[in-house]
């Protein structure tokens, strides 16, 4: 005879295989180019944090991400690349529990989405030993500012917002695609994310 013990007993080892089974699919990519695009909650709303990317056939604004290093899995890679393409800003700590959202993929490159500790541009910009930083600058930009720009038809669209001096940041082909390509799927909200959050 089947009790109900049994069965809740069975109902969680079944709950708990499909757990494992999913969170180690959702890791299952390697040696694949990854990145991540953060965002956090503030007294202003989300903002979302770019860097400028100096490679000659970018020069423009970005997430954060490149390409695997040995056997990295595509979160591995993702969480690295955040980590040195910050300035080390965010420690060792910090990004490995991360809870990364995701993957969306365009082409070849997988896009992960996650919340983060707000750091200043000057925290950010401060000289720390870090390797393989390869961006020059920083920026927050509002989620509605980042939301408008990806609903652009440009293949690389301007994020601008009011209260900003003018001053305008636009996105790189590859970057736009990514990031838009992750609002598509859902990885990367169009509501804001911390609206309803304290």
């Amino acid at each position: 005879m089947i009790t109900r013990r049994h069965l809740q007993t069975t109902a969680l080892i079944l709950v708990t295989g499909l757990f494992a089974h999913f969170a180690q699919a959702a890791d299952t990519l390697v040696r694949v180019a990854a990145g991540i695009t953060p965002y956090a909650c503030t007294n202003q709303g989300t903002q979302y944090l770019l860097a400028y990317d100096l490679h000659p056939r970018r020069l423009g604004w970005g997430a954060f991400g490149g390409g695997p290093k040995g056997q990295e899995t595509g979160q591995q890679t993702a969480r690295r690349e955040f980590r040195e393409e910050t300035n080390c800003v965010y420690s060792q700590i910090e990004v490995d529990n991360l809870k990364l959202t995701g993957p969306s993929r365009s082409n070849s490159y997988y896009t992960y989405v996650t919340k983060v500790p707000f750091r200043s541009i000057e925290q950010i910009e401060t000289i720390r030993k870090c390797n393989d930083v390869e961006r020059l600058g920083w920026v927050w930009v509002p989620h509605d500012a980042l939301i408008q720009a990806l609903k652009s038809h440009s293949e690389r669209p301007i994020i601008r917002w009011p209260n900003n001096r003018g001053q305008q940041y636009p996105l790189w082909k590859g970057a736009a695609k990514s990031i838009r390509n992750a609002l598509k799927k859902g990885i990367l909200s169009e509501i804001d994310p911390c609206a309803s959050k304290p």
